[in-house]
């Protein structure tokens, strides 16, 4: 019998190697591999790779099958898998997965996959974590039962730097005064309620931005919002067809750009369409992109919409998966009407009438990072009969909902400071954590009373520079600074020099000229972006301030 020769390329010990025949077969494995993946050789040796490992996430595109790795010679980054069956630590049982090029060897060709053990200890965890540990705020990272998995030196300063043994791999409640002994402490029961409850009132009318086929001149319509490049084919006769013409780039192409102001607007889209199989979409409320494709793909939020045998949906905050569903169409070949809305930051999928999934966000992603509506395409061409999306003032008000949930909170080694805190859902290498940030409070005392109300308005204003781009409640403003509104008003205008309004309004205007300069975006498209109601009343403004118009500021610029 011959015997086989396979070459160990990585030495690393957190490393394991498995040497893959040409039809996907592992055909050995590296000496260490067994015990980095907790189980034997003989359940490996012999076996297809998507037969021992399941990729992560589940909607993407199967980088475990012999056609991927063919049609993709060269690596993609950030691809992780999962053992499909439980291991004796299923908290290790997610590895970071990469392959090199095919070699030659006694038996034949073989290709060399690499599996790096994703721990706490790994490098490339470290990497990840360093992220979040140069924050110059107060953080900690948490895991879905809330334990500390990492944390920054400002975290260990306002805990009056206790011992760190005291800190890692604990529950941060443990951590808590027992005033704040809540069990769970980040559910935000009360936001969530707020949330839905402004979802069901929502009841006004709807404004039209593009509709096929009602839209009369739709050529137009395209022309303004739909992306023409060599890549992509838009056309709009009998049916709406958007199609990327490279199937063989793993880029994600840009069909459709639109500025949406998503902090003060709600949106409907619909879609009547057959389903063809490898057909893949993604609906994405993100940052302003400039050029036909992005690298950096990390919207605000997005939905995945994926046709194989049925049709998978899931909901994306940033890059963290928050939810997701199927939908089995009874027949081959049946139309699906699709509907996605958001309403404030309450997003629901539904096909046919069936919810597919749905996400209330309560820490929406507001300003510039949720500014623009896309369509990203995929493979497959999208055909539709119908077509359409909206638009509408949104009731949700940020600044209310958080006074219906004050998250406040003190630390037993340090009782006699108070925190807000700011906790973020993120994909901690496909594993959902909790970043959670802490603001300290200013504490009135009766000799330094004069400062401390100083430093609220000095939030106030900060928070109105954070949040320009959104419709501001000024009266929660008020409520923040522990004074009545009018009077928050005038004293607001004795510290500044100007009113909370007008100095919004300035920042807005600051910003529209840089993104003037830029020379990247259209003049209503940075009126929208910046929260102004309409074209003509940015126009009037800026040449208000700055007695020129964007038009002209262009041109000089």
């Amino acid at each position: 019998m011959e015997s086989k020769s396979f070459c160990k390329v990585s030495a690393d010990p957190t490393v394991a190697q498995l040497f893959v025949d040409p039809v996907g077969k592992i055909q050995e494995i590296s000496d260490n591999a067994a015990q980095i993946l907790r189980i034997s050789s003989k359940e490996m040796v012999g076996k297809h790779l998507d037969g021992v490992f399941s990729a992560l996430p589940s909607l993407s595109d199967n980088f475990l099958s012999m056609r991927f790795i063919m049609k993709n010679p060269l690596c993609p980054q950030d691809l992780f898998v999962k053992m499909k069956r439980d291991t004796q630590d299923s908290a290790i049982a997610i590895f970071r997965f990469s392959y090199s090029h095919w070699s030659a060897c006694n038996s034949g060709q073989h290709l060399c996959v690499f599996l790096c053990l994703q721990t706490v200890q790994n490098p490339i965890v470290q990497q990840f974590l360093s992220l979040y540990k140069t924050d110059d705020r107060p953080l900690v990272l948490l895991n879905a039962d809330r334990t500390i998995i990492s944390y920054n030196a400002h975290f260990l300063s306002i805990l009056n730097f206790i011992d760190e043994d005291k800190v890692l791999n604990r529950r941060l409640q443990e951590l808590l005064d027992e005033k704040y002994g809540d069990p769970f402490p980040f559910n935000f029961e009360k936001k969530t309620a707020y949330i839905k409850n402004i979802s069901r009132r929502s009841r006004g009318p709807w404004k039209t931005l593009f509709s096929f086929p009602a839209f009369v001149n739709a050529g137009r319509a395209i022309s303004s919002f739909f992306i023409k490049s060599s890549n992509t084919e838009i056309r709009a006769k009998q049916r709406f067809i958007m199609n990327t013409l490279d199937n063989q780039t793993s880029l994600p192409f840009i069909a459709f750009a639109k500025a949406i102001n998503f902090s003060n607007q709600d949106l409907e889209i619909q879609m009547h369409f057959a389903l063809a199989k490898g057909c893949e979409m993604a609906i994405a409320l993100g940052h302003p992109v400039s050029g036909k494709h992005s690298l950096t793909y990390n919207p605000a939020y997005s939905v995945d919409l994926k046709y194989s045998d049925q049709l998978y949906c899931q909901i994306f905050r940033k890059a963290a998966p928050m939810h997701s569903g199927t939908y089995q169409p009874l027949k081959k070949n049946l139309s699906i009407c699709l509907l996605l809305k958001k309403i404030g930051p309450y997003l629901t999928i539904s096909a046919n009438d069936a919810v597919l999934a749905e996400y209330a966000d309560p820490n929406p992603v507001v300003d510039m990072y949720a500014s623009f509506l896309y369509f990203y395409l995929w493979k497959q061409p999208i055909s539709m009969s119908t077509f359409s999306i909206k638009i509408r003032p949104t009731l949700f008000n940020i600044d209310k909902m958080e006074r219906e949930e004050a998250h406040v909170l003190a630390f037993k080694s340090n009782p006699h400071r108070f925190f807000r805190y700011y906790a973020e859902p993120v994909n901690a290498l496909n594993r959902p954590a909790l970043a959670v940030r802490f603001f300290q409070i200013p504490i009135h005392h009766e000799k330094k009373e004069r400062d401390a109300a100083l430093l609220l308005f000095e939030e106030a204003r900060a928070h109105i520079k954070e949040n320009f781009c959104r419709k501001i409640d000024l009266h929660s403003i008020a409520h923040r600074c522990c004074v009545s509104y009018v009077h928050f008003l005038r004293r607001f205008k004795e510290l500044f020099g100007t009113s909370p309004k007008a100095l919004q309004i300035a920042y807005r205007l600051e910003e529209a000229k840089n993104l003037l300069r830029s020379g990247k975006f259209k003049i209503r498209e940075i009126g929208e972006m910046l929260g102004f109601d309409d074209e003509a009343h940015f126009q009037h403004l800026f040449k208000k301030y700055f007695q020129t118009s964007p038009g002209k500021f262009i041109l000089k610029s």
